[in-house]
């Protein structure tokens, strides 16, 4: 018998096409990640996890590493390992991240090891609480 959460607090997003098999419910286009690890920014906007990931995993040059919002505007990205790729370049991965983020977010890249963490690992990480539900018509996914 199969276990069914419903509270689980992830964040999908729904599609308006129709299934080709003739269902009449309503699709899911995609997952995006946990409301936890959403990041909320001073202007109200939400990004999600998803769209961090993306935007990071697109620099030339990073393969490991874990982007931690500290809070409303600094953010820190620790890339596990550094980057022995001659086209990677901090300035590149911080203008990817300004096109989501805040121009005033503080965006910190440093080389670290998270090799001996003895948790599950999480790529994207908000230290921030959020007390209510986020409003979805203001994220960036």
């Amino acid at each position: 018998m199969p276990l069914i959460r419903y509270k689980l607090r992830d964040v999908g997003i729904l599609d308006n096409e129709s299934c080709s098999c003739g269902i009449s419910f309503q699709l899911l286009k995609s997952v995006e990640g946990r409301v936890v690890d959403c990041f909320t920014l001073s202007d109200g906007r939400v990004i999600s996890p998803k769209t961090i990931m993306t935007t990071v995993q697109s620099t030339p040059g990073v393969s490991r590493y874990q982007v931690v919002q500290e809070s409303m505007n600094k953010v820190t990205i620790e890339l596990i390992g550094g980057s022995n790729d001659q086209n990677f370049s901090i300035d590149d991965l911080i203008s990817r991240c300004r096109k989501i983020f805040n121009e005033d977010t503080e965006i910190k890249v440093f080389n670290g090891s998270l090799e001996n963490l003895k948790v599950k690992f999480r790529p994207v990480i908000s230290k921030l609480t959020i007390n209510e539900e986020p409003r979805w018509t203001k994220t960036h996914i």
